[in-house]
């Protein structure tokens, strides 16, 4: 104590100091709390209204994000198969060619060997395609069984390609 204060006037100013570091504090506290927040209103003591207007519209944010998330992941489903479903038309256009170019008598049966040889890598090849094709271990080609042959055949046949002299006797 000093010579001049009483004691009863230095606990009355230690009281005023201390509610006037508490008030300060809790101003800090509230203006840090917005800070981090990003938002004017963080409880209903500043705006009751404007905390149910502003909950309202934070939820309808969070459903639009979500709903833009879920719009991304289906057009990264469409650009996966659409890639698969390219690779798979580009094969059968060539099987398509190879087709027609073995129906013509001009070629002689070695090379019809090898265009079935490689039809029959083609279509090997579309069914790699239609496996592989997949968005987080789901399978976006699967339409369900196999629609090669009939069930009696085996697993790994292909349709023959048919040379001229074939077609006519049809």
């Amino acid at each position: 104590y000093f010579l001049n204060d009483s004691p009863q006037k230095t606990d009355a100013n230690a009281l005023k100091i201390q509610r006037n570091l508490s008030n300060v504090t809790d101003a800090l506290v509230n203006a840090t709390k917005r800070l981090t927040t990003g938002e004017k209103i963080t409880s209903s003591k500043d705006d009751a209204a404007g905390l149910f207007i502003s909950s309202g519209l934070s939820t309808r944010i969070r459903a639009l994000t979500v709903g833009v998330n879920a719009a991304q992941t289906g057009t990264s489903i469409l650009n996966i198969a659409e890639g698969s479903i390219s690779n798979m038309k580009n094969a059968l256009l060539r099987i398509r060619d190879l087709a027609v170019q073995a129906a013509s008598d001009y070629y002689p049966s070695d090379a019809r060997s090898a265009m079935q040889h490689e039809a029959d890598s083609l279509i090997d090849e579309i069914y790699r395609e239609k496996e592989g094709c997949n968005f987080n271990g789901k399978k976006l080609l699967d339409t369900g069984p196999p629609l090669r042959g009939n069930s009696n055949s085996e697993q790994n046949s292909h349709p023959e390609l048919v040379s001229g002299s074939q077609m006519k006797e049809t």
